[in-house]
């Protein structure tokens, strides 16, 4: 979403917001929900990778260039996020 008016900027500097994560329960619910995407043709920029700290992901961005991920956080190897 955009208000209308604001300027676009990509700049690393600028205050707010870079990405919305969206915690699953499990890899397989993130598997999931990325075939979903995947189905009705949207784009993924990252797709099912494992990342240091026991983080899971996929990741997309909507018409507006907003990026969500769907993350799966292991409690194991990450407790106390």
């Amino acid at each position: 979403m955009q208000k209308k008016g604001l300027q676009e900027s990509r700049d690393a500097d600028t205050v707010g917001y870079t990405h919305l994560a969206i915690e699953v329960e499990s890899e397989q619910r993130v598997d999931e929900l990325t075939a979903y995407c995947r189905e009705r043709g949207i784009p993924l920029s990252v797709e099912k990778v494992h990342y240091d700290g026991g983080f899971y992901e996929s990741a997309f961005q909507d018409p507006d260039g907003n990026t969500f991920e769907i993350t799966y956080i292991n409690r194991m190897i990450s407790p106390l996020l």
